[in-house]
């Protein structure tokens, strides 16, 4: 049982490199991802509790990646969180606009 898993494990994780790979090598954009995702880890950059993530079997996000979005988006991180926290009528639209700002500074379509 043991075996199997472990081969099915690793079909897996070769079937996501595949993916990655095509879609970077035909021009498609890989998914993006949600403005809770992008809250997380601006919250884990601005020194909350937390830890950063693999998104789309990319490299783990860290400090400098970020600051890499961050100065392409041309914002700072509070303005970045600011946007991705704010609540209210009309609000998901400024949540989803700045979301779409990471997605695009890192390469993925929109969410």
């Amino acid at each position: 049982m043991k075996k199997l898993t472990l081969r099915l494990l690793a079909v897996s994780v070769a079937l996501l490199m595949v993916t990655s790979t095509v879609a970077t090598t035909y021009g498609c954009k890989l998914d993006g991802l949600s403005p809770g995702f992008w809250k997380h880890h601006v919250r884990v950059y601005l020194g909350y509790p937390g830890r950063y993530s693999v998104p789309h079997n990319d490299p783990r996000i860290t400090d400098g990646i970020l600051d890499g979005y961050l100065a392409t988006i041309g914002v700072s991180a509070q303005v970045a969180y600011d946007a991705l926290s704010a609540r209210g009528p009309g609000m998901a639209a400024i949540r989803l606009e700045m979301a779409n700002n990471f997605n695009a500074a890192a390469g993925y379509g929109e969410y």
